[in-house]
C-alpha cells in the first residue's frame, strides 16, 4: 500500500512479496492449492491480501503468511477486490457469473456472503469498487459487459 512492497500471484497458489527498492522477493506465502489468479492489498489495513483462486476460494492472508479467512465459492474465483471506504468489506467475482460481497470480519455467518449480485450470463473476471462513491461496484465478464452494481440494493 506504501509502494515499497508489491504482491503478485502463481499458478502454484502462491503470492510473492516484492521489495520494489532492492527487487528481491522478501517473502513467499502459500495461499491455495491451486493457482491464483489475482491478489489485492487492503489499502486501509496493510496487512491483509485477498487472494482470488481457481481452488474456488478467496483466502484472506495476513503478510506474515498467517490465514485469517477462506471464503468459498461455487466455482473458481477470478477477481477480488477491497472496498476504500470499509476495510472488512470484500468483492470477489466468480466463473459461475456471479458477483458475491463478503463481510470478513463478521463472525455471523461467516461462510456466506453479504449479498450476491446476479446479472452476468458467463464468468466475472475482475470487481472494482468506486473510489468515490461507497456503495458503487462495477464487474467485468466474460459475457463482454461490464456492470455497475448498488450494493445495497443488489441491483
Amino acid at each position: 500500500p506504501d509502494g515499497s512492497t508489491l504482491a503478485s500471484s502463481s499458478s502454484e497458489g502462491k503470492v510473492f512479496l516484492y521489495d520494489v527498492a532492492k527487487q528481491v522477493v522478501v517473502k513467499t506465502i502459500q495461499t491455495n492449492r491451486e493457482s491464483v489468479y489475482r491478489v489485492a492489498w487492503n489499502q486501509r489495513n496493510p496487512e491483509l491480501i485477498a487472494c482470488a483462486s481457481a481452488d474456488n476460494t478467496c483466502t484472506i492472508t495476513r503478510t506474515n503468511g498467517q490465514l485469517q479467512r477462506s471464503l468459498k465459492h461455487p466455482k473458481a474465483v477470478f477477481g477480488c477486490a477491497w472496498s476504500p471506504f470499509d476495510t472488512a468489506l470484500l468483492a470477489t467475482g466468480c466463473q459461475d457469473g456471479l458477483v458475491y460481497v463478503w463481510s470478513v470480519t463478521s463472525q455471523q455467518g461467516q461462510d456466506k456472503p453479504q449479498r450476491v449480485l446476479s446479472g452476468h450470463t458467463s464468468k466475472v473476471f475482475n470487481v472494482v469498487w468506486s473510489p468515490l462513491l461507497p456503495d458503487a461496484l462495477i464487474s467485468g465478464s466474460d459475457d463482454k459487459t461490464a456492470r455497475v452494481w448498488s450494493v445495497s440494493s443488489g441491483t
